[in-house]
C-alpha cells in the first residue's frame, strides 16, 4: 500500500504469480507494496510558446473527464483540418492531419469489496497529443 497525496494504492506484484520464481500456489496473488511521493516544491519552468495553431497540421484540446481515472480531465489534441495547411494557411488535401499518440500512466478507482470503498489500480492511458502532417499512404496493386 503507498500513499499518493493520502490516497492509498494497492499494486499487484509479480512474486507468487504462476511460473515467478519461488510461486507456492498456482492461484495465489500477492500484493507488492509500494512507495509513490509527489515532490509539490518543483519550481516551475518558463512558459513553452505554444505550436499548435503555428503547426501545419493545427490543433485543439479538449478534456474529457472520467469520475473513475486520477487524474479526471485530461486533455487531448483533435486535428482542426483533414489535409495540411500551406504558407497562405489555406488546407492542402494532398496532405493529411494525423495525431501524434503518446501513452500515459493513469490510476482507476476499482471496487473494492473486502475494504469498502475502492482501490487504485495503475494503467496505461493512450492519448492525442498534438497533430503532424504526413503523406498519404498509398497502396500499389
Amino acid at each position: 500500500m503507498a500513499c499518493l497525496l493520502g490516497v492509498c494504492v494497492l499494486l499487484p506484484g509479480s512474486h507468487g504469480a504462476p511460473g515467478a520464481p519461488g510461486a507456492r500456489g498456482a492461484n495465489r496473488r500477492v500484493r507488492k507494496e509500494v512507495c509513490l511521493r509527489l515532490n509539490t516544491s518543483v519550481p516551475s519552468s518558463p512558459p513553452i510558446r505554444s505550436v499548435s495553431n503555428s503547426s501545419l497540421s493545427p490543433w485543439q484540446y479538449r478534456f474529457s473527464h472520467d469520475e473513475n481515472l486520477i487524474p479526471s480531465h485530461i486533455a487531448e489534441a483533435h486535428c482542426m483540418y483533414t489535409g495540411c495547411l500551406t504558407q497562405d494557411r489555406e488546407e492542402n488535401l494532398e496532405l493529411m492531419s494525423k495525431p501524434i499518440h503518446h501513452q500515459i500512466l493513469v490510476l482507476r478507482k476499482v471496487p473494492d469489496e473486502k475494504e469498502g470503498g475502492y482501490a487504485l489500480k495503475l494503467e496505461y492511458k493512450t492519448i492525442a497529443v498534438g497533430c503532424t502532417c504526413v503523406r498519404p499512404h498509398v497502396l500499389n496493386h
